[in-house]
């Protein structure tokens, strides 16, 4: 009985601990992503947006909300965390244009800032959250709006299907014409 009642009371520190760690305060320095990442992929595999409320933190999971405080100003935001990073010293956060911009760090570039995980919280209207749709393109080939993740895959499968069709013509035995034809050197061309 006593080895059964230690052993669920190490399970149950070891599950609180996880989200003790996502509830501690972290303090540092937050950057925000310049307008050239715009658009390229993240390290979750999603693009990133300048206009959505997302970060990058170098070890915390896919997802994650943080809600993310200016001190000298008051203003906070909550942020999703979807890349790893920011690699400089004393850098908690690297935050999207939009995040960086609701807490009015834009100008300085660096500015220090408080992080914490919103566990189990509802996130209320002080902060502002922003989800946009996947970005819709027009296929051509049927005429109908697709995501870029389908179009993607579509031509992939298209790429592979003209490789595999290549692959099948090249195993037939390749017919060589053979020209009878007198190739001068620029040496017997001057004679």
């Amino acid at each position: 009985m006593k080895q059964l009642t230690l052993i669920i009371a190490t399970l149950l520190l070891s599950l609180a601990s996880p989200l003790q760690t996502l509830a501690q305060k972290l303090t540092g320095n937050a950057t925000y992503y310049g307008n050239r990442w715009h658009g390229r992929r993240t390290s979750s595999g999603e693009p990133y947006n300048k206009d959505s409320m997302t970060c990058a933190h170098r070890t915390l999971p896919f997802g994650t909300l943080l809600r993310v405080t200016n001190p000298r100003n008051g203003k906070a935001v909550v942020v999703r965390v979807t890349d790893r990073g920011p690699f400089r010293k004393g850098a908690i956060v690297d935050l999207s244009m939009a995040a960086a911009k609701e807490l009015d760090i834009i100008r300085q570039g660096v500015a220090p800032v408080e992080a914490v995980a919103v566990v189990n919280q509802p996130v209320g209207p002080q902060y502002k959250t922003r989800e946009f749709p996947e970005l819709q393109l027009f296929d051509f080939h049927n005429g109908a709006l697709r995501s870029a993740a389908e179009l993607a895959a579509q031509q992939r499968e298209e790429r592979a299907s003209q490789l595999r069709a290549a692959a099948i013509k090249t195993k037939e035995k390749p017919s060589f014409r053979i020209l009878n034809q007198h190739f001068q050197t620029a040496k017997a061309n001057k004679k």
